[in-house]
Formats: structure tokens, sequence, C-alpha cells
């Protein structure tokens, strides 16, 4: 007698990159398989029945033969067939492995799997495939359309839970062929009436089965439920990529790159989409458990300083930073296997900062076998003996009209179709380039400006940016994706309210808090963030607004350099202030002697450490946020020659930065304070003596153990 068991289910979500044919590489229709996860988990969780169910997380042969020695009751197999009926596996970098219905029916017979579950294009193709090769029971989606999501998720809780309960295939099949024939919102008194073909769509129709082994596939067990075979999950800060479409090329490419060079870097012009191209291919190898140490995003738009790379490094893999962190993090990842994708590397290869930047690199590749480096740049490295690059260019005309319906479509309330002829004539104007795609499209929240009078807006303004004799010398695809950046973003300023035009945000190196735009500008900036946050000319993310490099190099030429001169002098004076009020905050003594004040002198003890306690953290979180701009505030004044100015920043940053471990800034404050003090002779003769004690301090920290004592 068969012992009581749960119903065992594998289920294998197959999404290719591309195939080749005739040698030429061709994309493959992606499917958002994390999705297709996500809504099967649901609809097995509501089975409330014991389903014992894995998701294996990539489908190559090899990872389906290897889970399926395991032996389940069921496979579900989600993803994509061909009109020949094979189904689509993959390779280990996205490239297409074909597998025939024999070949299949083979792989599922020594399995020992009773019943298979195509959900796929081409399904019914597939699944006559399986009969053909004698395969005993299937069940199938006819995928000439996309199913519904509740009409796919109702079928799923209801045959799995009957399966589950013991039940026979056939009466398991036609319950949930039921359930969705008299649901209310996708039942078969609720067709969809498909434009194309002029036909209704009746869901229910759409779910076929061949059973020829009616038997139940388990002795059920008494009680039980859902249980997922957990698998191991990977480390990573990667965040969300809000819509992601096409690549496929590219994302294959770099897979392929990273495959056979442990540096790669993604390399083309400002808005291109090098940023969200890396995210995708981070998300790609966590989903497929690639890299067992860890996934690390590694933001550099604000870092203007190599030195502090390893520092940056390390805190964005959750490290410690203090002290002598390169060492610490060169010997934490010499036996771990890790992708680190560092996200604008250009900031650093600056004529200063190049050899250091790309010095710190060198030393992962060398010291780190494990570990894999993509990096977007607007330039190579020069690593030539480990990069390989991948340039990136503009979209295919399909993905720049989806993009561009998207984001209209999410601002506006209206539905632009991605077929319409003006669609596809502002995404030929705009060379199908994804940032001036995505400026242009946020410009349709406006419910007063329709789809032609854009496309002239755009028209007149990309004739006067081709025309600029700056363009002069360009290659002639330069020249053009040049002219759509300018005219996207003129038209974008053109249109903006006289309150939210202002430099103020050029300025900031780490994003700007609301707070201190507010204190800078005096006035509440809320309608102006909306404003340029609607247009795409702003995004919010760590309690920060953040301009991109390519929207503030453009503000940055708009406004007349002494505008930008004014507003940084009141920026660095803001900053100035606050790094004072977080040094004095972080001095115990004198943060003592100041709650005490607050509290009263008859204070509870215990209140006042209380209250020390919380204005300590606030600090640290400050001074974690600002970092940048303190910074930022503290470099404007060294290179405009204000001295007095200089040497302040280089006491007030000497305490916040030290607690926190940013002895690469800390340092070069401490420097230009130091330099500054010796530009007003001996009237800060003092305070040039305690900059340099300070500065052999950092230096100590940093392991110059000899350039300290040697200052000191």
């Amino acid at each position: 007698m068969t012992e009581p068991s749960a119903l065992k289910v594998l289920v294998i979500a197959s999404s290719p990159l591309v195939f080749f044919e005739s040698r030429e590489l061709h994309p493959v229709i992606q499917l958002d398989v994390e999705e297709e996860k996500g809504r099967l988990r649901v609809a097995l969780q509501a089975a409330k029945a014991p389903i014992h169910c894995r998701f294996l997380p990539h489908a190559t042969n090899d990872e389906i033969q290897m889970a399926l020695a395991d032996k389940y009751d069921v496979v579900h197999f989600t993803g994509h067939g061909s009109a020949d009926g094979h189904f689509l596996l993959e390779d280990p970098e996205g490239k297409t492995h074909f597998i025939d219905a024999t070949e299949m029916t083979k792989i599922l017979l020594y399995s020992g799997a009773k019943l298979v579950f195509i959900s796929a294009c081409h399904s019914e193709l597939a699944a006559q495939g399986l009969i053909q090769n004698n395969y005993s029971n299937i069940v199938y989606i006819d995928a000439e359309f996309l199913i519904a999501d509740r009409a796919a998720l109702l079928f799923a809780q209801l045959f799995y839970r009957s399966l589950a309960l013991g039940e026979r295939p056939s009466i398991a099949f036609n319950r949930a062929l039921q359930v969705v024939a008299t649901d209310n919102k996708v039942g078969d008194n609720y067709p969809l009436y498909d434009r194309r073909t002029g036909t209704q769509i009746i869901w229910s129709k759409l779910f076929k089965c061949h059973i020829k082994d009616d038997s139940s596939l388990i002795t059920p067990a008494k009680g039980g439920e859902y249980k997922e075979v957990e698998e191991v999950q990977i480390d990573s800060n990667l965040p969300e990529i809000p819509y992601f479409t096409g690549r496929e090329a590219y994302i294959y490419n770099t897979n392929v790159a990273l495959n056979t060079h442990r540096l790669v870097t993604l390399t083309g012009p400002p808005g291109i989409g090098k940023s969200h191209l890396g995210l995708k291919v981070g998300h790609g190898h966590r989903e497929r458990r690639h890299f067992p140490h860890g996934i690390y995003l590694v933001k550099l738009e604000d870092l203007s300083l190599a030195e502090a790379l390893p520092e940056r490094i390390a805190s964005s893999m959750g490290l410690e930073t203090g002290g002598k962190v390169t060492d610490r993090l060169l010997g934490y990842l010499s036996d771990k296997e890790v992708l680190l994708l560092l996200d604008n590397f250009e900031t650093l290869l600056t004529e200063k900062e190049e050899d250091t930047a790309t010095g710190i690199v060198r030393s992962i590749l060398e010291k780190a076998p494990g570990a894999r480096l993509l990096v977007t740049s607007r330039e190579l490295l020069g690593l030539r003996e480990w990069e390989k690059e991948v340039p990136v260019d503009v979209m295919a005309p399909g993905e720049a009209r989806k993009v561009f319906t998207w984001q209209a479509n999410l601002l506006a309330n209206r539905s632009f179709s991605e077929d319409d002829p003006l669609v596809s004539q502002i995404c030929y104007t705009l060379q199908c380039y994804p940032l001036p795609i995505c400026l242009a499209a946020s410009q349709l929240a406006d419910p007063s400006l329709g789809l032609k009078t854009l496309h002239e807006a755009l028209n007149k303004r990309m004739l006067g940016a081709l025309n600029d004799p700056s363009a002069r010398g360009l290659s002639e695809p330069e020249r053009l994706r040049r002219a759509s950046l300018r005219a996207s973003l003129n038209l974008s300023y053109d249109r903006l309210s006289t309150e939210a035009k202002t430099p103020h945000l050029s300025v900031f190196r780490g994003g700007a808090g609301e707070h201190a735009l507010n204190d800078l500008e005096g006035k509440n900036w809320g309608d102006s963030l909306s404003e340029l946050a609607d247009k795409n000319l702003i995004c919010y993310r760590d309690l920060h607004y953040h301009q991109l490099a390519p929207v503030r190099e453009f503000a940055r030429e708009t406004f007349f350099p002494e505008e930008i001169g004014h507003y940084h002098q009141r920026f660095a004076e803001y900053f100035l202030e606050l790094a004072k009020f977080l040094s004095a905050t972080l001095k115990p003594e004198a943060l003592k002697e100041f709650v005490s004040k607050e509290l009263g002198e008859k204070a509870d003890p215990e209140a006042v450490e209380r209250h020390m306690g919380e204005l300590t953290q606030t600090a640290i979180i400050i001074t974690d946020l600002e970092r940048a701009n303190i910074a930022a505030g503290g470099d404007w004044a060294y290179e405009n020659k204000e001295w007095a100015t200089a040497i302040s920043y280089a006491f007030a940053v000497a305490e916040p930065f030290g607690r926190r471990g940013y002895w690469a800034e800390r340092r070069r404050l401490l420097e230009h304070g130091a330099e500054a003090a010796g530009m007003l002779g001996k009237e800060r003769k003092r305070d040039k003596a305690s900059l340099l004690h300070n500065l052999a301090i950092s230096l100590q920290a940093q392991g110059g153990l000899q350039a300290g004592k040697a200052l000191l």
C-alpha cells in the first residue's frame, strides 16, 4: 500500500534571452518569470492542501535533470514553446536550448513524474508532441492568447488542491475548469472580445487535457499544508527596476562577457540606459542563484575621491568601513564569488583620480579571483589585460515605443498606443534614445498636450540642437544622439514653471533633501519637486531628490556662471553650519553640557543619557545622508580660495567623518584646511598645526603609520 504523502510539484520557469538562426542573433520575447512564479505561488498557497513545491531558479537542461532526480509527481512548465513543438530551455548565459518532445518525454519518464502541466507559447503543439511519444497525463493551456491572470490563478488553485487531496486527474481538471467557467469576472458569461480576429475569447475553452492514466497521483496525507523547498537566497542590495523591456541581445552579450572576463564595462553616452541594463543583468544572475556570496550595486555618482572607493564598496556590501578598509575588503573578497556592479565609474576617471581608481580595481581583480566586476561608464577603465567592453547603443524602435507609451500612460490619465504612427514618429525623431524618450513622454502628463503638438515641439528643438556650433566635429550618430538629448531637455525646461527653474539642485553632489532645499531657497519646494519628478528631471531615493548626470550638466549650462556661483556660496555656508552642528553633537562632553542645559540642572541622569543617545543617533544618520554634500561644500571653498571657510570645514568634519570612518574625505578636507591656513600666514599658524595633527590621525587610521608619525 502506498504511504500517504504530499503532492510534490517542480516548477520550471524558462525565459531565454536570444536564439541563433543562420548565425544571426535574435531576441526572444521576455516573460516576467518572477511574476509568473509569484502568481503560481499564490495559487498553491490558496489551495490550502499538502503541496510541497520547488521553483527551479533557472531552466538549463542540467539543472532540470538534477532536480528531477529527487522525484516529483507533477512538473509544471511555464515559458516558451516553439511553432514546431519544441520546449525552449536556456543555457547559463541565456541562449535558447531547444528540447524536442521526444527528448522531453524521456526526461519526464525517467523522473517518474506522473503529470506535466504546460503553460507556454504553442503549448498545444508541445503537448501533442508528448502525446505522440506516449506520455500519459498532460494538462495544457492553448496559449495563442495570453491567459487572464485570474483565470490561470483560479484554475491552478483548484486543480492542485484536488490532486493533493487524492482526486483523479480528470476530476481535478473538470473541477478547476468549472470554477473558471462560472466565475463572475472571467467566466463563460464574461468573454473577452479580441479586436484583432473579431472573435470572443472564452477563457475556460483554453484549458485542455490528455489523461491516459486516470489514477490518483498520491495517497493524500491527512492534514498538511503548502510548503516550499527554499533555494539558497543570494545576498543582494539591488533595487527593483520600475520598467524594463527589450535589450535581450545586450543582456546576453554581457552575460557571455562575464563568463569569459572578470571585468566587463558597459560603455555609452549619458542617458543611453547603461545603469538599468547593468541592474537587469544583476537581477538575472540573482534570480538564477549565480555568485553565491552576493551581488552588490555600488553607486559612484556622488563620489569624487577615488581613495573612498574601497569604503564605498565595503559599505554597499554591509561590511565594516573603519580603519584599514582596503586591506579588510581585499581580505574578505579573497575567497568569495561575488558580482560587484560599479555604477557611473566615469566620475572617478578624471585626470587626478584615474590612476587611483583603476589601481583599486586592479587590486580587487588580482587578490580576489572569485570576484567579477560589471562597470557602467562613459569610457573604458583602460585595464586592457582584464577588461571586456560591451558598447550600449539606442533602443530598437519597438522597444522605444513600448518605453514611451509605458511612461506616458503612467503619468497621463489617457491611454496611448505604441501602434500610433505619431508615437513612432516621436521615437524616430529622438533616435530611440532612452532618456529623451522618457523625458518627452512625461510631457504628456499635461492634458493640454497631444502627440501631434509634442512631435512638432520636438522637431523645432531638434533643428536648433543640430545647428548648435558645439556639435561640429561629431560623427553623424553622435550628433543626432546629442541633439535628441538636448531637444528633450530644452523642451522639459521650457515647460517648467518659473518656481521650478533654479540651478539649486545642480550644486548638490549627494542629492538634495527637501528641508535643505527649503532652507536654501527660502520657500516651500514641495510643488516644484513634484513638477520636476513628473517630468523625469529628478528621482527620489534614499530620502533625497537626485538629478541624473545629463540633467545636472544641462542645468549647469543653462544658468549663468554667476548664478551657479551664488548658489554654491549659499550651499557651502549651509552645509558648513550643518557640519558644525554634527561635530558638536558627536562630542560627548559638549553634547552632555547642551542636554543638561536643555533639560535643566535637576534632570534625571537616565533621561540625560537617553536624550544624548537619541541626538547622537540622529547626528550619525544625518552624517551618512549628507556626507557627499558636506564634502562638496568643503571642496568648493578650497577650489574658490575661500580659505577661512575651507579651514572651518576641516575642523567641522574631523569629528563626524572620523566617527563614521569616512577617512578619505576627512583626509582631503584636512589637507585643504591645512593648506588654507598656510595661505593665511601667521594668524592661522595654530590652526594649521591642529589640522596637521588631525591629518596624522587620519593617516594612521588608514594604515599610513610612518606618514602619520612624520606629521606628528
